[in-house]
């Protein structure tokens, strides 16, 4: 056994630490598309199911006439409207909260999942995303904008209808433990 080690060049470190990735970025990808093609093996056999029924009892009728729903999966067993009322109640209970944070709280409540990061981000633009623009439209919620700073994003939370008053605002802060200094600006 030698008595000295050999350090590993920095290239050929970089090279093998590369080659690691691409090669676990492969096999995750590979495992996704095994099973994307089981799932959709699957939903053709029962398309193909239920071509076959439709045209057994209606011979005039062409399925494919039958446009499809993009239906996620896990609304299917729903009550209609669900996805309203739980982004509401996420936004009531958690204050100010991301579009993000509604997304996840929503996958974690209606178990969703995503095969692909894609598909979830277009998830949670097309279903989540829009359904708060439309209370946003409606006025039943608001939008924080903070800085961008630091990965800062927009918030939302309920629209409140109550106008507070100075009054009210100083009495928040004192029950805090602020300071209050009132400034007169017409006693100069």
């Amino acid at each position: 056994m030698p008595d000295t080690v050999r350090k590993t060049p920095p290239y050929l470190k970089a090279l093998a630490e590369r080659r690691a990735r691409a090669a676990g970025e492969v096999g995750r990808l590979r495992e996704t598309a095994e099973t994307v093609i089981r799932q959709l093996a699957s939903a053709e056999a029962t398309l193909s199911e239920v071509d076959a029924e439709l045209r057994r009892i209606e011979s005039r009728l062409d399925p494919a006439d039958i446009a499809p729903i993009r239906a996620h999966k896990a609304y299917e067993n729903l009550p209609r409207g669900a996805l309203q009322k739980t982004i509401l109640e996420i936004v009531k209970v958690a204050g100010p909260v991301t579009t993000s944070e509604i997304a996840d709280e929503i996958q974690a409540r209606f178990q969703i999942e995503f095969l692909i990061e894609q598909f979830r981000n277009t998830w949670r633009h097309d279903s989540v995303g829009k359904q708060l623009r439309k209370f946003l439209k409606a006025g039943r919620i608001e939008q924080i904008r903070g800085s961008m700073l630091n990965g800062a994003d927009v918030r939302w939370r309920l629209k409140s209808g109550a106008v507070l008053s100075s009054d009210h605002l100083k009495e928040q802060a004192a029950a805090q433990g602020a300071e209050v200094l009132e400034y007169d600006a017409y006693h100069e």
